[in-house]
Order: structure tokens, then sequence, then C-alpha cells
């Protein structure tokens, strides 16, 4: 091919490759750009609020910048975010950076006038507003990591109405109302899930993003479940409920039919006010204007419990609901749904209402969920300024508190109780699914009650409610197991379509309408409970009306029984003696102290039931008494002494019990002989304590036209009272207007229940010398009257209560220690005459706090106290003397008239014996050491067994002792050391600071004292040896010059290593030395002699000597692998520390020329050997050349 073709082809294949070259770096451009494209992180994404954000770095100025971006629009909120209900809000934030950012911050970009500085650290849009879209952008440096949070404020329209009196038609009225609009701005409106900080990332997680889509999902899901309501599982047990007014939630879960499927273009949604339990409880409204301010709450809730208020529609005249009742006069509370209207139905969910009794006896947290279905709606009185037309109700965060409502006529309400514990999280999308099974034998039962009856009431649009009424009744119309009160009656057909087969009054009711008022439960009615699933219907035909759900029934319940106590006009204090005490006076709240009761003389437990002892005033924990206050034993009273009894009694409790309450109550006691009221004046002896502590009764009634409640103080108490002095029965008998003064304040919030009280002043006649018990046992009784004379009288008898006047006695006591001053427990003692001999007076032994205390008083006199049985271990005290002088004073002193110091008898402990052990280096014992222990002028020796053991065999007593090794055995260093043994009286030892074992020897009646692992066990060192030699000729025995050996290790096989030399000098004789020093072999060790240099005519010898060291000291010495002459060898365990032991060698060598003896050092024994051999030979050769001459064979 020629270049100018090679050019064309070039150019066509580049021709057709740049095209789809620039293909891929556009699609390369764009992975790219998509890669570095900020991610939106949500913050918050609800239908009518979202909130996101994106972030930007700038590598080159350092610097993040988020973008945040806001949209939202009421009309698309379904109630459940925002705390009420709200025509306009304005979004606000607050950022911090280390610390908040403001409005005017360098690093934030604001669209102008949006937004501006509010209050604390808050930014605020400048205008309210239903609905805004827009963003902000905050600038920082890279890394640091700004927190945003978000809230609302939000502008609410009051409609006042209010109507002309002078109107008579329903047209006139029209004409005659004005309305009103005031504006009311109520902060910090957003749900509290929906206001916690975020904190801006740099990098959003994409997987967050994918985690919030699946959380949303699964959000959705649960709603859709909690939607249609889980089926239940399989149910608890029940016996009995309570539904309590101490069981107050912070939030009541809603859902809600309608706000969930009603068209949201529409006026159909519920508006749901939660409002806080610190809101006053000021509020008596009639109109949805005022049910849904959230900063009060309905006034007759139980304190500290608001509710939740959910109205339907706004506006006068114009929404659907007003339409729909002005139209039909009642109707169903409906919703559209498309083209078709839907029957509204609220589920409530509370997490507690009170409790419920298993069958197992025991108490358990109870909540509800509650199902309100076919709610009817319509008009209400024409008094009232309820003409909003706009459906409302408000339900306590207390489920007791029932519910208040307006411009509705009726209710199917279904109860569902579930176990807290079971369904500890509760929300709109966790809906308890499993719920208690009260069986047909159960104590539970619904109680509904104040239901009044009206008489005939004008209703707005132009409807007449012919006596109207408040009703109750079963959903199925069962009216075999109701229980009502007189005042109401049974109607199959009812005065309307949804009053039918309920209970209610013909006509106007009068009855005591609060709880604990003597006639409250002629106007309630009462359902037993069975099953999982409860279902009623009730409401009011006049529109308005509040309604309590109660689990107290209409039956008479026993009372719990009185109780009695006694105790000292004034409170014992740390310091006082029983018979003066000096704190504040004994009154309601000492009612329970129960100070002076010393039960059956102090012997048996208490009689009051536990329940009512007070912590610190049990007599039964004389552990835990408060300072001051006796113990039951010591409890006394003087003659001429006044005291207090308290006779209290329980009310019922109208919350949960019964709402029948007794008219009267009857107070009897009959003093026991020895103790009288203390004034001439009946009266001035007795106080009456209200439930509330307070000596104030007041009766109160119910101002219809105030709606208020109007209090009468009682003047007068009791309707008799009666005291005989000469046999001590007394009888009080409260007047019908002080009992109701009673009941009623135990109707009231905090008093349920309580229990009220007499307090009777009484003083002390007995005498120690009469012939009255000294012990005075007192019972009291109360009766309780229901309806008039004839009524029920049920009584019932308090505890016993016992008083002892002190004789003339007391008592012996005294503490029993060990030498250190430390308790002893279990030691016996015996309580003698002054003659020591006889019946014992009492026994008594020492408890775990070293206290001995003879049960048995004794009067003025000398006695002996012997102690019977010591403990193990401890000698026995010798007799000691008792004195009772006559004023009772106590001296105890030993056989030499020495009393004892802070009445403390001590036991000292049995001697001791000391066993140590005697050890050498290697652990094995050694035996004839010497020891010697001082103590003072005190000497004891001892000699190590041949088992090591160093035994003082005589008896040692607790005390500093010196140890010493006075004498050790041949061949071993001395300790040299001194060790302090110090014996405690706690039965310790220890030996140069350590401890020692200690035990007892029940045998020899000794503690032995013992050596351990850590201390005890002495050693002792086998002192090093010197090695000499010995150099000898093997056959004249002489002593030889210049022999050179060394010293090796056992395991320096190949004698490369000595350590150390030896040179005969002319004596024969040599010490092996490391250079300049004798070097000392160690007992336990092997090492091997080899003669390195021969003297001049002599043959070296061939073999090295093995020599090994006992761990005892014992030498054994080996030539050519056998033992050498015991005469050729001696060692030697030396006494004293100055010197080593010793080992000498006698080395032999046999001169050059002569045959050495086979395995021996010398010649002697081998040439006898070779000259016998040589003959031998010599002969047989001989012999040999003989025959082999004669031609022998």
């Amino acid at each position: 091919m020629n270049k100018r073709k090679k050019i064309i082809v070039v150019i066509a294949v580049l021709a057709i490759l740049l095209p789809i070259l620039e293909g891929l770096l556009s699609m390369s451009s764009l992975w790219r750009t998509s890669a570095n494209e900020p991610t939106s992180t949500e913050i918050i994404n609800t239908d009518f609020l979202k909130v996101n954000y994106t972030a930007q770095n700038d590598t080159e100025k350092g610097t993040t910048s988020w973008l945040i971006n806001y949209d939202y629009d009421l009309s698309k909120s379904t109630g459940n975010e925002l705390n009420g209900e709200f025509e306009k809000v304005k979004l606000k934030f607050n950022l911090t950076n280390g610390s908040a950012i403001h409005a005017s911050d360098a690093g934030l970009q604001l669209a102008e006038n949006e937004f501006q500085n509010g209050e604390d650290g808050w930014i605020i849009q400048s205008a309210f507003s239903d609905k805004a879209k827009g963003s902000f952008k905050y600038t920082a440096s890279t890394g640091t990591q700004p927190q945003l949070a978000f809230q609302m404020d939000g502008e609410k329209l009051l409609v006042i109405d209010t109507i002309s009196s002078g109107v008579t038609s329903e047209s006139q009225e029209k004409e005659a109302t004005s309305v009103s609009e005031e504006s009311e701005i109520i902060p910090n409106i957003l749900a509290d899930s929906l206001t916690k900080k975020h904190t801006l990332e740099s990098s959003p997680a994409t997987e967050e993003i994918k985690q919030s889509a699946e959380t949303e999902q699964t959000t959705k899901q649960n709603q859709s479940k909690a939607k249609s309501m889980l089926q239940a599982n399989t149910p608890i047990a029940g016996e009995d409920l309570i539904i309590s007014q101490e069981s107050i939630v912070d939030k009541i879960t809603v859902i809600s039919k309608a706000a969930s499927e009603a068209d949201v273009s529409t006026d159909y949604q519920p508006k749901i006010y939660h409002k806080n339990n610190n809101a006053a409880h000021t509020g008596d409204y009639s109109s949805a204007a005022q049910a849904v301010k959230t900063n009060v709450t309905y006034k007759n809730f139980t304190q500290g419990a608001a509710g939740t208020t959910i109205a339907y529609g706004y506006g006068v005249d114009n929404n659907p609901f007003y339409k729909a009742m002005e139209k039909s006069k009642i109707t169903p509370l409906q919703f559209l749904q498309g083209d078709k209207l839907v029957n509204e139905e609220l589920t409530l969910i509370y997490q507690n209402v009170g409790a419920y009794k298993s069958i197992d006896g025991k108490y358990h947290q109870v909540g509800a969920v509650i199902n309100l279905t076919n709610i009817i709606i319509g008009g209400t009185n024409n008094e009232w300024t309820a003409k909003d037309g706009i459906p409302w109700m408000e339900f306590s965060h207390n489920l007791f508190s029932g519910v208040i409502y307006g411009n509705i006529h009726k209710f199917d309400i279904e109860f569902n109780f579930f176990d807290t514990a079971t369904f500890p999280e509760i929300n709109e999308n966790s809906i308890p699914n499993q719920f208690i099974d009260f069986s047909e034998n159960s104590k539970a039962t619904m109680t509904f009650a104040s239901l009044n009856g009206y008489g005939n009431i004008n209703l707005h649009f132009s409807g007449t409610a012919k006596n109207a009424h408040e009703f109750a009744g079963r959903l199925d119309g069962n009216p075999n197991e109701a229980n009502a009160g007189n005042t109401l009656k049974y109607h199959e057909n009812g005065s309307c379509s949804y009053d039918k087969q309920s209970y209610y009054s013909d006509g106007s009711n009068s009855f005591d309408d609060y709880l604990g008022g003597a006639s409250f439960a002629t106007a309630a009615v009462t359902f037993p409970m069975s099953g999982t699933s409860h279902k009623y219907k009730f409401g009011s035909t006049q529109g308005r009306a509040w309604n309590t759900f109660a689990s107290s029934s209409l039956a008479q319940v026993e009372q719990n029984k009185p109780t009695k106590t006694v105790q000292p006009l004034k409170q014992y204090k740390k310091g006082d003696t029983w018979d003066n005490p000096t704190g504040e006076e004994s009154g309601y709240e000492q009612r329970y102290y129960n100070d002076l009761d010393r039960y059956n003389d102090g012997d048996d437990p208490w009689s009051l039931p536990e329940e009512y002892r007070v912590k610190g005033h049990d007599a039964d924990k004389a552990s835990e008494l408060t300072s001051g206050v006796p113990t039951k034993e010591s409890r006394f009273v003087k003659t001429g002494q006044e005291h207090y009894y308290f006779i209290n009694q329980e009310t019922i409790d109208v919350s949960s019990k019964s709402l029948v309450v007794p008219s009267q109550y009857i107070i009897e006691d009959t003093l026991p002989a020895g103790v009288e009221l203390s004034e001439d004046t009946l009266l001035d002896n007795i106080t009456l304590y209200n439930v509330d502590g307070s000596t104030k009764f007041q009766t109160k009634e119910m101002n219809e036209s105030t709606w208020n409640y109007e209090y009468t103080d009682v003047t007068k108490l009791f309707d008799s009272s009666e005291y005989d002095r000469s046999t001590g029965e007394l009888k009080l008998v409260l007047t019908k207007e002080a009992s109701r003064a009673i009941n009623e304040k135990s109707g009231e919030d905090g008093f349920y229940g309580k229990d009220f009280s007499v307090r009777l002043k009484v003083k002390v006649t007995n005498t120690t010398n009469d012939k009255i018990p000294d012990l005075m046992e007192n019972q009291a009784k109360v009766t309780f009257v229901y309806g008039e004379k004839d009524g029920q009288k049920p009584a019932f008898d308090t505890n016993f209560v016992h008083t002892k006047v002190r004789d003339n006695t007391t008592t012996i006591e005294f503490e029993k220690v060990d030498g250190m001053g430390n308790p002893l427990t279990g030691v016996e003692f015996k309580l003698y005459d002054e003659q020591g001999d006889g019946k014992p007076i009492a026994t008594a032994k020492s408890t775990k706090n070293g206290q001995v205390k003879f049960d048995q008083e004794v009067g003025p006199g000398k006695y002996i106290i012997k102690e019977t049985q010591a403990l193990e271990g401890y000698v026995a005290i010798e007799d000691l003397k008792v004195t009772v002088d006559q004023n009772l004073n106590v001296t105890i002193t030993d056989k030499n008239d020495n009393k004892i110091e802070q009445n403390k008898v001590k036991n000292h402990l049995v001697p001791f014996r000391l066993e140590l052990i005697k050890l050498d280096s290697f652990g094995k014992s050694l035996a004839n050491v010497e020891f010697t222990l001082l103590k003072g002028n005190n000497t004891y020796k001892a000699t190590s067994s041949k088992e090591g053991k160093i035994t003082f065999t005589e008896d040692l007593k607790p005390g500093k002792y010196t140890l010493t090794e006075t004498k050790t055995v041949n061949g071993y260093t001395g300790s040299g050391n001194k060790w302090e043994i110090v014996i405690g009286e706690d039965k310790t030892a220890t030996m140069a600071g350590k401890n020692l074992s200690v035990s007892y020897d029940k045998k020899a009646d000794r503690w032995l004292i013992t050596a351990n692992d850590e201390v005890g066990k002495i050693e002792n060192t086998i002192k090093p040896f010197e090695l000499s030699i010995l150099k000898t000729d093997e056959v004249t025995n002489g002593k030889l010059a210049d022999a050179t050996f060394e010293l090796f290790t056992a395991d320096d096989t190949g004698f490369k290593n000595p350590l150390a030399k030896a040179t005969t000098n002319g004596d024969g004789q040599a010490t092996f030395k490391n250079k300049d020093d004798v070097y000392e072999l160690k007992a336990g060790e092997t090492y091997y002699v080899k003669e390195t240099s021969a003297p001049s005519g002599y043959i070296l010898l061939k073999e090295p000597f093995k020599i090994t060291i006992s761990q005892d000291g014992t030498v054994a010495i080996e030539y050519a692998e056998k033992a050498i002459a015991k005469d050729d060898f001696n060692w030697k365990l030396v006494e004293g520390e100055d010197q080593n032991n010793t080992i000498e060698l006698m080395a032999k060598n046999t001169p050059e020329g002569s045959l050495p003896t086979t395995g021996g050092q010398g010649i002697k024994k081998f040439m006898t050997f070779s000259l016998v051999a040589l003959a031998l030979v010599g002969g047989l050769g001989a012999f040999y050349v003989y025959r082999n001459k004669k031609g022998g064979a």
C-alpha cells in the first residue's frame, strides 16, 4: 500500500472512532457530575410539613454549606402533628454551632424580610401564614457539626357568640345572634416527635435515606394495621378492676376514622387538642370555643389531669355539622368520603387507668382501649352559649374523671382493658391486642354516676327535650344484671330514638351530686363486667353533660376494720426516757405511731396490722426504731400520767369500691380499769379529726343557679356522748351532718378511702400496789349506720393495745464482749439470789449484739450471776455480784468488788499453743534445731522434731513474743533472724506482720497457732562445701606434687569450662579455687574432677571422679562408674557459721613403667593378677611343648 493510501485509511478510522470517544467522555462526565451532586437528607417528613437539606463542600475555602428547604401547608394537617387546631402558623428554627446562630450572622443567608430574631435563640417567620415554602443557607468551616431544630407558633381565632335575652323564636334567635372573633397566639404547637435537634452532616449517608424510606413505608403499614384493629390474642384472667383517680396519663392516643379517611379538602376532619396536665382547672365550658383552649381544662377533672379535646367543624352556621343538626335536629356524627357520608369512629388508648386483680390475688397496672361509635349529635340547651354548632368532647387524662361533651347526645362505648406490663409502649401504630378477661364471678363493675334528670329543656335548632336526662345502659339492652339507684328507672322504649333500653330519671331528680354524697348512689347505675369486651351506651338528651367512669359499685361493701393506738401526749425525741417524751404534741399525723403499746407485756407480736405501722415506730422492728422511742418491753405508764388513745376508721373508697356510704358513725370504747378520761367535761377529752387531718367539718350543696358548691360548717359533731367513769364505758354518736362531712370530704381528690380519727385524752389511775392488774388491755368498736333507724348497722372491733404501770422492779442487763471489746453471741448466764445456789431466778443468753438481759425483773437486793455456758475457746468468768438499790440502780462487780467498766463483761480466750515448721532449703523437714520464745521474763524453748515441727507446749496468753533460733545442726547456717509473734484477744496471731493460722483444738481445749503457706515455715540452708585433693604414689603412698586437677559441672560432659582448678603442693595437697577464692560446692549438685596434668614420672588418670552432694549434705564419689573405697575420701558437716563443710579426696597415681590395675588408680592388684596369668600361660606352654615331643595329642 502506498503512503497516500495509508494516510486515507488512518483518517477514516479516526472518523469512525471520534464519535464513539466523544460519547464515552460525555458519559464519564455525566457520571462524575452525578456522583458529586449533593444528596438531600430529610429532617421532617409529614403530610403538612417537610424539611430537608443538602450539603456542599468547598475544598479550596475549607467550608461546607447547607441548603435547608422547608414546605408546609396547614390544610394537609391530620391533627396529630400539632397540639391543637390553628388558622395560621409561624415556622421557627433554632440553629447552633457551638453557640446560637442569629438572623444577622454572616454565615446565615435568609430570604429578605422572611425571618427575624425571636425569643430564646429562635429565628422565626415574620408573619403568620397557612402555607409557605422556601429555603435558607448556612455556611461554616468544614468539620463542624451544626445542630438544627424546628418549632411553630400558632394563631387561633376564637369565635364568641351571644344570644339576646329577648329572643322568643328561632328566627329572632338567628337575628339576635352576634358574633365576634378574637385571636389567641399559642407558642410551640408542633408535636414533640418533630422538634428534636438534628446534626447537619457534611456528607449525608445514602443508606440513611434508604432506611428513612423503609421506615416511612413501615409506618404506613402500621397505620393501616392500627385502623383495622388487631384481633385479640389469648386473654388474661382477671377478678376485679379499679379505675383510679390516681392514674393520670400525659397523653391519650386518639385514632379517628374521619382523620384518616375523610376528604382533606372538606371540613369533616376533627381537630384534636392534647392539653398539658399543668393546664388550669378553671374551665366550666359549654361550647367548643371554650373547650379547645389548651391552657385550661374542665374544673371537675381530677387535679393534675388535663384533657384531650376533639372538635368537629369550625365557624358559625357554615360547618357541615351545624347544617346537619339544623336540618335533622339530631343526626349521626358523619364525614364525607367521596360522595357518601360515613359514621365517625374513635379509638382512645390510655396507658394507665388503674389496676386489675389477677386470679392469683395480685394487683397489676391496667390500661384501656376505648372505642366510640354511633355518636349522635344535636342541639344543646338554649340557656348555654353553645350555639357554635360544633360537636365536641374532652376526655380527661384520668379515665376516672370521665368526659365532658357538647352538641352530642349519645355515644356507644366499648371498654377493653389490657395489662400495661405486656404493652409498655403504645401509640396509633401499636395497639394492645390482648385484653383482661373478667370471669362471670368477678367483682369488676362499670358504673355511670351523676345521671341527672332535668325536666323540659329547650334546645338549639328549635327542639325541646321533654324531661331531659342523662342516661346509661348496656349496648345489648339487658337490664337483668344491672344495679340502679332509686331515682333511676329502666326504660325499654326510651324518650327518643337513641336512649332506649337504658336507665334514667323520668323527671328532675334530686341527689347529692358529688362523690361521697349520702344520696350520690341514687343517681347511678352499675353493670357487672364479664369477658374481654364491655359495651355500653350513654349520653344526654340535652346535648351537654359530664359523665364519669367508675369501677365502684352500688352494692354496700364491708368497711375496713378500725384500728386503735396509744400514744404519749408528746412525741419521743432523741435522748428521751420512757417517762419523759419532750417532742411536739401527738396529733393526727402520729395516730399510727403507737409508741406506748407493749402488746401482751412485750412478749407477743403487735396486734396493730402491718399495713398501718409507721417506719421507725414499728415495735416489732426494735433495731429500726426512731431514736428516743422505747422498745416494746421497755414501755410503761406512770400513775397520774396522761396519754392519748386514737380510734381510727377508714372510709369507703367511693372511687373504686362502692358509692354507698354510711349515714352515721358510732364510736364505742371501754377504758380499762386503772385508766379514765382526764377532764371532768366529757367533750374536753375528745378531738375528732376529719379525713384531711383537720378538725374542720363542712357539708356542701350545689347552687343550681351558679353551678358552684356552697359550704356549711357543722357546729354539732355528736348526737350523743355518754361516759360512765365507774365502768369506763364510752359511746360517741356522730351527727348525720358530721358523718356526711366526713363522707363528702372522702369523695374529694386525694382523700378517697382515707380515715377519720377520734383522739381520747386519758390519765392513769392504776398503781403497783393495788388490786388492778398492772397490764391494762383496751379495744374499741365502730358501728356503721345505713339508712334510717331500722337500717343496717354492721360493727367491727379494733385491734388490742396494752399499757403497763411500771413495778418497783427492774431488769438486770449488761453486754458480753471478748478481750477486744467485740460482742459475743450465745453465752449463757443464770441469775441467782445472794447465796448463789438453789433454783435460778432467770436465764439469759447474749444476743448477736452481745446484749444479756434477764427477762425476770427483780426488786432491790443482792444477786449472783454465773456464766453457765461459755463459748468454745473462751474461759468462763468467775461469778459476778449484783446490787439493786432502792432507786432500782443496778451495780455489777467482780469477786474482788471491782465494778465492771461501761457495763461490759469480758470473756478471755483459753491459752494458745504455738507450732511452727523447720525446713531446709529444699523444703525437707529439719530436726534438732533449737528455738527460744521470749515474753518479758518468761522464756520458752522448743527443738524441731524429725518431722520438722517446732512445738511450744507451754500455755501462751495474748501478747507480743520474740522468737529466736538459738542452735542449729552441723553443716547448716543459722537463720540469724528474730521474729515478732503477736497473739491477739480476737483469736488472731501474726509472725512478722503476717497472719498465722489459728484453730481451736477441742480435745486439748487450746487455741492452736500453726504455720501456713504464707508464714511460719522457717528455713535453714546447708552450708557450701570446700573440695581438697591429696595426691599419693600408688606403690609407696608418698605425697606427690605438681598434679593438676579441674572441677566441672555434671552438664559439662566435654570438660571445656572448668569451674575451679587445683595443683598439689609438696605435701600432695591442693584446694580447688576460682582464681584466688576457694570454690564452694553446693548441696544437691553433682560435679566431675578431672586430672589434667600428672606429676612427672606418673601416669595421668584416664577417668574423672564423679562427686555427688545430696540435699542433706551426704557425699558419694565414683571413679570409672564405681564407688571408690571409703578410705580414699572423707566429708564433714562442720559446726558453726564461720567454716564451710569439707570434702577431701585421695587421688593415687601409678609410676611410669608399671601397669595400672584395671579400673583402679594404682598397679598393685594389676601386677599380682599379671604374675598369676603369666605363670599359668607359661605352664600351659611348657606342657604343650612336652606333649608334642612325645607325640601326644
